[in-house]
């Protein structure tokens, strides 16, 4: 019986990361990543208006810490929907 259940648990896992992948980094690196985008965006933005940025520190660290906040939701959304596609398609395959 465990058998069977753990290769439905390998099945249902392999067709939930068809269209809801599990995310594979960690939570401070999805931080990390979306504060690099975020500040080479800042750059580019700033270039190509000629505007000058860092004269403002506190508000770069404010706008940074948001998206820090916002990268980190987005992983653990990612996480949740990876885990409700895996229930859902091993309560699909109890029905088999």
């Amino acid at each position: 019986m465990a058998m069977k259940d753990r290769k439905r648990r390998k099945e249902a896992q392999a067709r939930a990361e068809n269209y809801a992948p599990r995310p594979v980094t960690s939570v401070l690196m999805y931080g990390v990543v979306g504060v690099c985008l975020a500040g080479v965006a800042w750059l580019a933005f700033g270039r190509f208006y000629d505007l000058e940025f860092f004269v403002h520190p506190l508000w770069m660290g404010f706008v940074f810490l948001i998206v820090f906040a916002g990268s980190i939701a987005l992983r653990l959304l990612r996480s949740r929907r990876h885990a409700s596609a895996h229930r859902r398609e091993y309560d699909k395959g109890k029905h088999r």
